[in-house]
């Protein structure tokens, strides 16, 4: 019985939907069900004037896109696994970088974010908050212009960095991957690995652009 339970936790792909996914598929369906109420109240005229309601639909679009992926997944899984029961024991860290349910995963956290950024709307209310919001959407451009000069100025220096970076950058990633098939050693070159999987990638990709 243990032997099956520790089985079971190391099956990481054809796995089925938790309870928490359904409860979040109901959740969505009353976004989606609210949204579709508010459309045919106030006419899709009045509905698009509101800019919160674009962030809105961008929500339920995503939700939605990931119960598409996912339901996508579970079926591109379980026709593997049908094939080769031993694929169900695939490490995450070997899942080809586009798989289905990496992506669904991704879409979920972006989904999450608007969620949350609709707090933000429920601030208009209050005395304190109310104001704030106000003027932070008035200062939307100028942080823009703002963040602008900043990103330029980090970029002059990031330009430098990678001038002097580049070769010790290309070292790090010569001295990680080092095993059969080209994968990482992490046993031996963890620190190596790390340098590379952390600031490498920026720095050779820098040093293409400058």
């Amino acid at each position: 019985m243990v032997k099956e339970l520790e089985k079971e936790l190391l099956k990481q792909r054809g796995n089925g939907p938790t309870y928490l996914e359904l409860v979040v598929v109901v959740y969505v369906l009353g976004f989606i069900w609210e949204e579709t109420q508010e459309i045919y109240i106030e006419g899709i005229r009045s509905y698009l004037r509101n800019m919160w309601n674009f962030i809105d639909f961008t929500r339920n679009s995503l939700y939605v896109a990931v119960a598409v992926l996912r339901f996508a997944a579970y079926i591109q899984q379980t026709t593997e696994i049908r094939r080769d029961p031993q694929t169900k024991f695939i490490p995450r860290e070997n899942w080809d970088a586009f798989d289905p349910q990496l992506i669904a995963e991704g879409l979920f956290a972006a989904a999450n974010i608007f969620s949350a950024l609709k707090l933000v709307h429920l601030f208009s209310i209050n005395p304190h908050l109310g104001p704030l919001q106000i003027s932070l959407g008035r200062m939307v451009i100028d942080i823009v212009k703002f963040f602008f000069i900043y990103s330029l100025v980090l970029f002059a220096f990031a330009c430098g960095l990678n001038q002097l970076l580049w070769y010790f950058a290309d070292l790090e990633k010569r001295k990680c991957y080092v095993l059969p098939g080209g994968l990482p050693d992490w046993d031996n070159a963890g620190d190596s690995c790390m340098k590379w999987r952390s600031f490498g990638k920026s720095v050779l990709f820098g040093h293409q652009l400058c």
